[in-house]
């Protein structure tokens, strides 16, 4: 009985190491990253912010909350705590699909000038990338444990210091990282005095998809890591479209009022 149970025991841990082992970002997940400078034993923070909303119910200047389920402000404090103080902290936004040809794309942040700049970017538009091949290569790089969440050493092949960039001028410490195969850095430093920042996000689709090609403005995130928590909210660029049921109780008075209207007018000729 001791050793069935031991043998149970040592798959439930074995299982939990391997789901552990494969904590990554999703495809088009929104990556958001945190790193501080160069130092031995210094560490990112990355935590994992789900997809863009999408639906009838995402309208425009009606800020939605992502997740934030996997932040720990604890660990983050630790980690970015004395640098976000001193505005040493860079922070960014990245994501993208691999799927190869035209399924292929990447989404990435720039600093809005605005702190509520609505549907319409306030930033300038990455630089074009030079190839498709460049686009697949960048989400590789994020894709597929290409970077692990949470506190991650700057040292390992995971971390967002080597696969995305080390800083805001600085590209990824990996040989190729997504910051150099796309020539634009998703990095911003983190405003120390405020804890809020506003993110313009970018997508680029490549050559073809959905008829879009180049750089096009999907929305832009707030942050704000006052105090050592994290919220974050994403601002839709499209105007709202009717909810099905709002558009049939429209159409559903607009025939009422028809109605009634040819009932006054078949009682006046009556009379």
């Amino acid at each position: 009985m001791k050793m069935m149970y031991r043998a149970a025991l040592l798959a439930a841990l074995g299982a939990a190491g391997f789901v552990s082992a494969q904590a990554q970002i999703n495809p088009n997940d929104l990556a958001l990253g945190f790193t501080v400078p160069q130092g031995t034993g210094n560490s990112d923070y990355v935590v994992d912010l789900g997809g863009i909303p999408t639906g009838g119910n995402i309208v425009a200047n009606e800020n939605t909350v992502l997740s934030v389920s996997g932040f720990n402000g604890t660990t983050f404090s630790s980690v970015v705590g004395s640098y976000f103080a001193a505005n040493e902290a860079s922070v960014g936004i990245v994501g993208g699909a691999n799927a190869g040809g035209t399924g292929t794309d990447v989404i990435l942040s720039v600093l809005a000038s605005q702190s509520n700049p609505g549907t319409t970017a306030s930033s300038s538009a990455p630089t074009p990338v030079s190839s498709q091949s460049a686009l697949a290569s960048a989400a590789g790089t994020i894709l597929s444990g290409g970077i692990g969440t949470g506190q991650l050493s700057q040292t390992a092949a995971n971390s967002w210091f080597q696969q995305v960039a080390e800083n805001s001028t600085t590209v990824g410490a990996a040989n190729n990282s997504f910051a150099s195969y796309l020539n634009n850095n998703p990095m911003t430093i983190l405003n120390g005095t405020t804890g809020t920042e506003v993110l313009d996000l970018y997508e680029n689709m490549g050559s073809g998809r959905s008829g879009t090609t180049g750089w096009a403005y999907d929305g832009n995130v707030t942050l704000d890591v006052a105090g050592g928590n994290l919220t974050a909210t994403y601002d839709e660029t499209a105007t709202a479209v009717p909810e099905p049921n709002i558009l049939v109780a429209g159409l559903g008075a607009l025939a009422l009022c028809g109605i009634a209207a040819r009932r006054n007018k078949l009682n006046r000729k009556q009379a």
